[in-house]
């Protein structure tokens, strides 16, 4: 990604295209922390909110004497025109007319007139557009993939192919002058196993994190357990990485609230999870029915996390406390006190 530096018009405008779940809205929220420094300023909007034209009202606002007109923008000037700020047009296909004609002005000039008379620049922002316009292509050309006995009757479509086949699909469903308004595209190619397993790795690691400050605890995945979650998402071809999220999220971290509510986890406590296939005999035996099998131990490293995390936190608290004692002694030792009993008023006349 790049700014474009021009003379009436400075700003980054990129069109993700994709299938749903290979992280195109995931990007831009990742882009915006990192321009911003650890404070994301995302301004995202959801177009699937905007399929009919009276609908947009509520990104400029209402006309005068119509319901709304005094509520604030979504585009007001105090949201999008601080340095750094991402707009998120989000499955930008969804939207209606009126909401095109609307980004026309944005694309073209970089600035939003809204219906109060006030006008909010673009001209600091990075503008995204996600779409899944041309994902049902994309699955097509990578269906014509040589497989066992076929390989040598078929060719296996290259790259160029499967993005192109994904740009002409929205070059055909949005206008030339909207198209051209843009000043790149960026296409995400269906998740495979390897982008499956890295997206598993980065849900395990937040997660981890979040347990072992709070806790003191962590989860820990066998490679036959990486595998089993990876085959459940890919068995749901075509809807990216949510698949895999959500089995995460009900066989992992389920799994760990119920053991950690039941008491059988504690601080310093790590939580292994077994696929059958991999999990010793005499605890397989215990868990006859599952994939996947449970067992805990204690790790003295994971005890020691939480307790340097609890100092860390207290001594937080003392200087936040300190500095709010200073703050509130130079506030009153610069205050003058009148007494009303006292007849003469400290003179504050100046001197000639």
């Amino acid at each position: 990604l790049h700014r474009v530096d021009r003379r009436q018009r400075q700003m980054c405008i990129r069109d993700s295209l994709g299938p749903t779940g290979v992280g195109k809205s995931e990007t831009a929220k990742v882009l915006a922390e990192f321009i911003s420094g650890g404070d994301p300023r995302l301004v995202k909007i959801d177009c699937s909110n905007f399929s009919h034209g009276h609908e947009v009202a509520s990104l400029i606002g209402s006309p005068p004497g119509y319901v709304g007109h005094d509520q604030t923008p979504l585009l007001n000037k105090k949201r999008v025109e601080k340095y750094g700020t991402v707009v998120l047009f989000d499955e930008i296909e969804k939207g209606s007319e009126a909401l095109y004609n609307l980004m026309l002005q944005i694309l073209g000039d970089g600035a939003l007139q809204l219906n109060d008379g006030t006008t909010t620049s673009f001209r600091n922002t990075m503008i995204i557009l996600t779409s899944n316009l041309g994902a049902k292509e994309m699955s097509e050309h990578l269906s014509k993939t040589p497989i066992g006995f076929m390989s040598d009757n078929r060719e296996e479509p290259s790259a160029e192919a499967i993005n192109k086949s994904a740009r002409k699909a929205f070059e055909e469903f949005f206008k030339p002058e909207f198209v051209n308004r843009l000043d790149g595209t960026i296409v995400y190619n269906p998740l495979n196993r390897e982008g499956l397993g890295q997206v598993l790795e980065n849900k395990l690691a937040e997660a981890n994190y979040e347990y072992s400050e709070s806790y003191g605890m962590e989860v820990a995945l066998t490679d036959g357990t990486r595998e089993y979650l990876v085959d459940k998402a890919l068995e749901e071809r075509g809807k990216g990485a949510r698949p895999l999220v959500r089995a995460f999220e009900k066989d992992i971290q389920g799994s760990f609230g119920r053991y950690m509510g039941g008491g059988q986890l504690h601080q310093g406590y790590c939580l292994q999870v077994y696929h059958r296939s991999e999990c010793p005999e005499d605890v397989q035996e215990t868990f006859p029915d599952q994939d996947l099998i449970f067992t805990y131990h204690f790790d003295e490293a994971l005890w020691q996390v939480r307790e340097d995390f609890k100092e860390r936190l207290a001594e937080e608290k003392r200087k936040a406390e300190e500095a709010k004692r200073r703050a509130e002694e130079e506030k009153n030792a610069s205050q003058v006190v009148f007494d009303p009993g006292d007849q003469t008023p400290p003179d504050n006349t100046p001197e000639n």
